[in-house]
Order: structure tokens, then C-alpha cells, then sequence
């Protein structure tokens, strides 16, 4: 049975970035032992979120070229994405969807897959743009002056 390994951001960008001459070579290596079952390498949603937030901020890339870098990064052999669907969902819509961040596209398609199905939030216009009929999104704030807020918390 091979290891398993969480691996943090910093390798994955390493890799898809060949950006270091010490750490890009090696994390080409961690790729082609994971790739010959020597090591299974396993991502979590908030290493997503930080590769989405550096690629975008710091290195400048597209939405269109990081959802197309780290899909093709979790489709390799050896590596796993815990919440694979709604993490692919959730670079599908923010590739899609102009303003969405990866945040907000990730919580529309947990809410889908994961009851309860209601997201609450005060960034209504960018969450409903993921189009995902499947979930309820309630805006937070004073429903006296807008008609579309549900203000949970009024006693």
C-alpha cells in the first residue's frame, strides 16, 4: 500500500509554477513517485484556495488558467482531492462566473452537496451568480430596506 501525504501549497506551486531551483526539481520528484505508486499525495480544499488566491495575486494568472492548471494537477495519478467534486465544481463556477472568488464558489458547491443547502451571506450578488438553482441564498441585512434580505438574527 503506498504512504499517504497531505502536501501543503508551496509544492504544488512549485511544480506547476517551475518556478524555484532548489524546490521545483523536487517537487517534480514527489509528482513522479506519487505517479509510479510509490506515495499517494493528498490536497485539501484550503491548499485549493490558497494555489487559487497566490496564482491569481501574486503570479498574476487568468481564473481560465489556474482552474485549467490545478484540474489537470488533480487529475494526475497519486494525487487525491478530499472533496474532489465541489472542489472542481467550485473552479468550474469561478472560472465562469467574472467577480465570484474561489470562496464564494466553494461554499455554493458544498451547499449543493452537503445539506443544509441555505448559504447566509451579505455577498449576495456574487454568490447567486454561480447559478446553482439547487441552493437557497439568503442575503443578510435590514429587510426594511431591501426586499431580498433575510435578517436572521432579528428577535
Amino acid at each position: 500500500m503506498s504512504n499517504k501525504y497531505w502536501i501543503d501549497t508551496n509544492i504544488i506551486l512549485r511544480f506547476l509554477l517551475n518556478d524555484h531551483t532548489l524546490h521545483s526539481p523536487l517537487a517534480k520528484q514527489l509528482m513522479i513517485n506519487a505517479r509510479q505508486g510509490k506515495a499517494v499525495l493528498k490536497v485539501s480544499p484550503i491548499v485549493v484556495l490558497e494555489a487559487v488566491h497566490v496564482m491569481r495575486y501574486e503570479y498574476d494568472y487568468s481564473k481560465t488558467d489556474i482552474q485549467s492548471a490545478l484540474t489537470k494537477f488533480e487529475n494526475m495519478i497519486g494525487i487525491e482531492f478530499e472533496e474532489r467534486e465541489i472542489v472542481l465544481e467550485a473552479l468550474h463556477h469561478y472560472k465562469e462566473y467574472g467577480k465570484v472568488s474561489f470562496g464564494d464558489a466553494y461554499i455554493a458547491a458544498k451547499a449543493r452537496y452537503v445539506l443544509p443547502n441555505h448559504v447566509l451571506t451579505f455577498n449576495y450578488k456574487d454568490l447567486t451568480k454561480t447559478n446553482m438553482t439547487q441552493i437557497v441564498v439568503q442575503k443578510l441585512g435590514d429587510t426594511d430596506n431591501d426586499p431580498k434580505a433575510l435578517n436572521v438574527f432579528k428577535m
